[in-house]
């Protein structure tokens, strides 16, 4: 949990004090600074998101200090999406649900997505 613990720290602990190999990141922002910063030597980053905004004071001395491999992806070609509905559809896939709002109740699930109350994504439903 990113609010209770300094979760960058307990990452490179878990990874045996020189900081993971690979880091996938879909927010963004600091997190995505953090990321980079704990990021092991030769070490490679793919992001695709980029919902907590821009990286602030991003130096880009620390790639090519660490030799660091940085990655921009999309969610993949129409091929591709289309090969990943069908591994849902088999069941290989469970999006976690946070909670489903009626769509009368919309202004209340902007709220709690807006509180960062949930853990998962919020559905709005028409019935």
């Amino acid at each position: 949990n990113y609010r209770t613990g300094d979760w960058a720290r307990e990452i490179v602990a878990l990874a045996g004090g020189q900081g993971p190999d690979v880091v996938i990141d879909s927010v963004g922002g600091e997190t995505l600074a953090r990321a980079l910063d704990i990021l092991k030597a030769g070490g490679r980053l793919a992001t695709y998101g980029a919902t907590a905004g821009v990286v602030k004071d991003f130096a880009p001395r620390a790639v090519f200090w660490k030799q660091i491999t940085v990655l921009g992806t999309t969610m993949g070609s129409p091929r591709e999406f289309e090969a990943m509905l069908r591994f849902y559809e088999a069941g290989g896939l469970r999006p976690v649900v946070d909670r489903v709002f009626p769509l009368a109740e919309a202004p209340e699930a902007h709220r709690r997505m807006e509180e960062a109350g949930q853990f998962g994504k919020i559905v709005l439903a028409m019935s």
